[in-house]
């Protein structure tokens, strides 16, 4: 129980520093990219002890934690890589919009 109250306690006070502390809609690309890569790293080091600590007391349970974390994570970056492939698929078709709009213009 204790590791747990303090486990919360440690996650508020990351969460407050690195996390909440920032307005990720107002902030340029690399310092977004920064600030999410901190809440990621934060969120991911208190969902492996809280894993840990379930692990303990239930070995299976911990496990069984672990298995449905590490498929949503998978499942996640494999949505945001198709998420980019998309948005790259939009740009290039932008592109050749615009060039045949410039070249007809011309």
């Amino acid at each position: 129980r204790r590791e747990a109250e303090l486990l919360s306690q440690w996650l508020d006070e990351m969460l407050a520093k690195h996390v909440l502390s920032q307005d990720f809609a107002k902030e340029s690309g690399e310092k977004r990219k920064e600030a999410l890569y901190h809440a990621k790293l934060i969120l991911s080091i208190c969902l492996r002890d809280i894993i840990r600590q379930v692990s303990v007391h239930c070995i299976e349970r911990g496990l069984l934690i672990e298995k449905v974390l590490n498929n949503y994570i998978n499942i996640y970056e494999t949505e945001t890589r198709g998420n980019l492939i998309d948005l790259n698929e939009i740009q290039e078709k932008h592109l050749e919009d615009i060039l045949k709009i410039k070249s007809e213009a011309e």
